[in-house]
């Protein structure tokens, strides 16, 4: 038995914000970090499903403004997600002609003009895959993206892109 009970996100390079959070779990445990990122792959069946889920009478505009866990007191969070005044002129701007696809839970603040979508991971992946355009914050869209190699806007408030993010993105911080 090996236990990996190790916690980078005490860390000095994590505090600090040198080192990204991936090669901080490999060297913790040992594991020579290459610095790749995971690769994703999908069946036919799951395409197809996904593909039922929303209109395809134009391209794809997928934004994913919020984070956090399920049952959060607070619905924002102004150091994770995106805020409303800079979502909201996004929308407004792209919402002729792109499908705007949010991913959300049921819990989380809706807009008006968007394809709110509340699949699972495999399903949400799948889309990310899908969109020409893609506005994210650092949470599951981005490193879904970063795995399916779909460069994207990502924005940062309180959390680093050192530390979380990828270089193929457009990483705009605070």
């Amino acid at each position: 038995t090996i236990l990996f009970l190790h916690e980078p996100y005490r860390h000095q390079d994590y505090i600090f914000k040198t080192k990204h959070i991936t090669q901080l779990w490999c060297e913790l445990c040992g594991v020579e970090w290459d610095g790749e990122t995971p690769e994703l792959y999908f069946t036919k069946l799951e395409s197809d499903f996904v593909s039922t889920l929303i209109n395809k009478d134009r391209p794809i505009f997928m934004i994913h403004p919020f984070g956090g866990s399920e049952g959060q007191s607070h619905k924002y969070s102004w150091a994770r997600d995106i805020p409303m005044c800079v979502v909201l002129p996004v929308i407004e701007e792209f919402k002729n002609d792109y499908n705007i696809v949010h991913i959300r839970r049921e819990d989380q603040i809706g807009y008006q003009n968007t394809t709110p979508i509340t699949e699972n991971f495999r399903a949400l992946a799948v889309l990310v895959e899908l969109s020409s355009k893609r506005l994210l914050m650092d949470s599951f869209g981005e490193h879904a993206a970063a795995a399916l190699n779909k460069p994207s806007t990502v924005l940062w408030v309180a959390n680093s892109p050192t530390v979380f993010g990828y270089d193929l993105h457009t990483n705009i911080v605070a």
